[in-house]
């Protein structure tokens, strides 16, 4: 209502975050610029003299075994891993947020810094059960961009089917956006930035954790699907 008690009706149009403080691309060397894929999920970016990692499943099944890596991560992951600036883990589910991985991680570097987004179901929600060290988690708000250096930031979007758990990502790199939407259904509500450098997506829908084991009730002997 106005002072006059009349009806005020507004149209609520923010401007895009990554709009906010823009900068315009940069020249880049040949090599400043690596994108590697490891398996699964799993990028590994080299952004000048930084490098950072995104949603590290490297070891173990997911799911509860029903889900092993499809590719063999190079036999040098760990160190990658160690060797990173920085860690983003978009969501809880376990191949994404790989415990087995996150541990032989914490032995060797327990302080390094990972990033996930602040959702309503917290990523690391099992962290004290998992009996993984980890000594440097950072849970950020959405659509504030984080600076890492003078030429790197990056910004957390949560997704609009699922806001709360998915998450993407987009990281600028002098002026050059890279765009992850990892699992996301409807990535920020499908307000996304119209030029980007380069995008990467999933690459299949509907997933379950098969094979699967249903016993009781409606299922029989005969009919019970393992």
């Amino acid at each position: 209502m106005d002072e006059n008690n009349g009806l005020l009706l507004l149209e609520l149009n923010p401007p895009n975050p990554w709009d906010l403080q823009p900068r315009s691309p940069g020249e880049l060397a040949f090599g400043e610029v690596q994108i590697t894929y490891l398996t699964h999920a799993c990028m590994d970016l080299k952004l000048g003299d930084k490098r950072m990692v995104f949603d590290p499943w490297l070891i173990g099944p997911a799911f509860a075994r029903g889900w092993w890596l499809l590719h063999e991560p190079p036999s040098d992951w760990l160190e990658r891993l160690c060797q990173a600036d920085l860690i983003y883990i978009s969501h809880l589910h376990s191949d994404h947020l790989s415990y087995p991985t996150l541990k032989k991680l914490a032995g060797r570097r327990p302080d390094i810094p990972i990033y996930v987004g602040n959702t309503e179901r917290p990523v690391f929600w099992n962290l004290n059960q998992s009996g993984v060290q980890l000594t440097n988690i950072n849970v950020v708000p959405f659509g504030i961009w984080q600076q890492v250096d003078k030429n790197l930031r990056f910004m957390i979007l949560m997704d609009g089917v699922h806001p709360e758990m998915d998450t993407c990502i987009i990281v600028e790199y002098k002026g050059h956006k890279i765009l992850n939407i990892v699992d996301c259904t409807r990535p920020n509500g499908g307000r996304l930035p119209m030029k980007v450098a380069l995008m990467m997506s999933d690459f299949a829908g509907g997933a379950s954790g098969f094979p699967m084991t249903f016993s009781g009730g409606k299922f029989t002997a005969e009919e019970t699907p393992i």
